[in-house]
Formats: structure tokens, sequence, C-alpha cells
């Protein structure tokens, strides 16, 4: 696992800010040369993905090849992974499970009404995005 971060709250606002990334993977094996696949749950802007990649080579030069998977892809990205289960047409809030988000106001909306949720039926098999 590689942990990274980049949105900061400020008051009832989340705005992404400095990516800020872990020094060290914590892994059963070592995952650091060879084939490697970085998994996430959704690329949003894409910023945070086009900025790791090159991270994780440098730091990594024994990994011949690195490729990204995510769950859901943002309109808005600026990067496309490699795989992808849901390509979102637009760019919706994504509610996680373990997120608080009452009284929160959502970023670019100025609104503490709550975003629309996605579907819970995921399309069959995932897709090359």
């Amino acid at each position: 696992m590689l942990t990274t971060s980049s949105y900061r709250h400020t008051g009832n606002v989340v705005q992404q800010g400095e990516l800020k990334i872990s020094s060290t993977i914590s892994a059963a094996e070592d995952v650091t040369r060879g084939r490697v696949l970085l998994a996430d749950d959704l690329v949003d802007t894409g910023v945070t993905l086009e900025k790791l990649l090159p991270v994780m080579r440098s730091r990594h030069p024994e990994i011949t090849e690195l490729r990204t998977a995510v769950l859901w892809k943002k309109a808005v990205s600026v990067y496309t992974p490699d795989y992808c289960v849901c390509n979102l047409d637009d760019s919706p809030w994504i509610h996680q499970p373990f997120e608080t988000v009452r009284g929160l106001r959502y970023r670019g909306t100025g609104s503490t009404a709550r975003p629309r949720r996605l579907p819970t039926q995921w399309p069959s098999g995932a897709r090359r995005a």
C-alpha cells in the first residue's frame, strides 16, 4: 500500500492542494520490481496519478512495467488509467463509505446539499479505458 494525500479541509470546504507521497510501500512482498499494477478507487482530476507515476519510476527503477487500474474515472480527469471499471460521463462527487459528508461544502458547488449517488450495480467486467 502506498499512501498519498492532496485534499485539505479548510473550515467546511475541501480543496486539492500539494500532493504528499509516502516514502515507503507497505506490502507482504517486494512489489517494487518487475510488473506493477497501481490500483486506486477513482481518478478524479487525474493530477495524483499523473504526478505519482514518474515518482514511482524514479524511486523504483527495477519496475519494468507500471500500469494503473481504477473503479471510476471522472470526465474531468487529465489522466486515463490503463484499466477502468466505470467511465463516468460527468464528474459526480463519489461518497466513500468512510467519509463524513454532513455539513461539508462540496468542492466546486458551494452547496451543502447531498450530491447524487452513483449506481450500485457495476457493468459486467472491467474494460480498458
